[in-house]
């Protein structure tokens, strides 16, 4: 492993200037294809930063297939050209993106169980809330305003209704982000179809719920979720193009998680 002279940055421990300055090492060729990276703790101690932070940045090159890890050996940067590396300016899209994703995924966890729990023991007046929350959305998306944003409150109302406190305050915080999820969205060429179904999508999980029936609700919820998965990738994307637009280099981002079926909803060509 050859050693690296990498001065202290001074401003800030935020992950993306990790990321950025790993990426400078790589475009100035300080670090080539199939190089191993110093541990966290050396890149850490070398860069004035913390061991979490060191930890997100390498997890976010690793998303981005400009590293791979090899168990028990360490980070080795991968196969790239420079001219394939993601601009500074583009690393916020990245770490948005990989956090909204993740959040899909512990949502799937929580919120598929919470949606069973909540079909087998609603009372009279969660299914009013429940039907309140729905009611904003209609009314929403009929005088044109978007009704993505009414999202959060109906989930937080299915929570609710699955009567387990500690549950609902695990799935406060990931439903939260779900206004970020409802920006990028927007911005997509999906949008117009996506605030289309949203009373439609939603009016599903409620009559799951309605009808007491679990197995359908924890259906509904997964391909609620994956819808939703599909349409913050198409926003990125969107996001994507737009950052490229009238730049001549290119812009390495993943493409992982786009599903077949997802086609049927809204094409992407």
């Amino acid at each position: 492993m050859k050693t690296l002279a990498i001065p202290q940055i001074k401003r800030g421990t935020l992950t993306e200037q990790a990321m950025e300055y790993l990426l400078g090492l790589l475009h100035q060729g300080k670090l080539k294809p199939g190089d191993r990276l110093p541990s966290q703790r050396e890149l850490a101690s070398l860069m004035g930063l913390s061991t979490t932070v060191v930890r997100e940045a390498l997890r976010g090159l690793a998303s981005m297939k400009v590293i791979h890890v090899v168990h028990g050996r360490g980070a080795y940067v991968s196969e790239v050209s420079p001219k394939d590396l993601i601009r500074p300016e583009a690393l916020l899209l990245v770490l948005e993106r990989e956090a909204l994703l993740e959040a899909i995924e512990v949502r799937g966890i929580l919120e598929v169980e919470a949606i069973a729990l909540a079909a087998e023991r609603h009372t009279d007046a969660d299914l009013r809330e429940i039907e309140r929350v729905l009611s904003r959305i209609k009314r929403a998306l009929d005088s044109g305003k978007d009704p993505l944003m009414q999202s959060p409150s109906f989930h937080l109302a299915l929570a609710a209704a699955a009567h387990n406190s500690i549950l609902a305050e695990l799935i406060k915080p990931f439903i939260g982000l779900m206004a970020k999820g409802a920006g990028v969205i927007s911005k997509s060429k999906c949008a117009g179809e996506a605030m289309r179904r949203e009373w439609a999508s939603h009016a599903e999980l409620y009559e799951a719920v309605r009808s007491r029936d679990p197995e359908k609700a924890r259906c509904c919820m997964r391909s609620h979720l994956e819808e939703a998965k599909f349409l913050i990738l198409n926003g990125f994307n969107e996001l994507r193009k737009q950052s490229d637009r009238g730049k001549g280099d290119e812009v390495f981002l993943s493409k992982g998680g786009l599903k077949p079926s997802a086609d049927l909803f809204c094409p992407t060509s």
